[in-house]
């Protein structure tokens, strides 16, 4: 009876031992669960040119000019197309017209930009101004309450015609002006 239970003892012992000898080793039961990886984060540091947006182009005399506005600050800035800016230590390197896009470097730092687009809206019109509508239904306004300019009184014929003569008048002066300064190559000042 002892030798018995020596055995039973023994295999309980063995029983219980190989689990934990599996564990040890690493192997896993298949009917567990699998076990989650550890997270490895990877922490992305933002870059200078983030904030930076194209906005413009100019050329002028074959020289290429880009617009960055930095969203966060509220500035802009002008770069030239392959020169450095000292302050800002921004590079515009190459500006491709067809794509309206810019690549600009910062450091080591390389990123391209594409042009913002605008945006066009109509805007909208009332078919029939206010004040006319608010003359018709406000008897105050049409009496001219002191709200509303009143219109001055409509010219004789006379003072059109007074009016229309120092127009002409001025329009004789300027051509007269502009042909001398074709001839003469000076202005004629009178």
């Amino acid at each position: 009876m002892k030798m018995k239970s020596m055995r039973i003892f023994v295999l309980a012992i063995v029983y219980w031992a190989m689990p934990l000898s599996a564990v040890a080793q690493g192997i896993q039961s298949p009917f567990e669960y699998p076990k989650a990886k550890p997270r490895t984060t990877q922490v992305v540091q933002a870059s200078v040119l983030d904030n930076y947006e194209f906005r413009g182009v100019s050329r002028l005399d074959g020289e290429t000019k880009v617009f960055l506005m930095n969203s966060n600050e509220g500035k802009g800035l002008w770069l030239i197309v392959g020169e450095r800016d000292g302050d800002s230590g921004m590079l515009a390197r190459n500006y491709d017209s067809d794509r309206d896009s810019i690549v600009v470097q910062h450091g080591t730092k390389t990123k391209t930009l594409s042009l913002a687009r605008s945006e066009i809206t109509a805007i909208k019109t009332s078919p029939v101004p206010a004040a006319a509508t608010t003359a018709k239904n406000n008897p105050q306004v049409s009496q001219g309450g002191p709200e509303v300019r009143r219109r001055t009184v409509p010219e004789s014929d006379e003072e059109v015609r007074a009016r229309m003569q120092k127009v002409a008048e001025e329009i004789r002066k300027r051509r007269q002006m502009r042909r001398s300064v074709i001839e003469e190559g000076a202005p004629d000042r009178r």
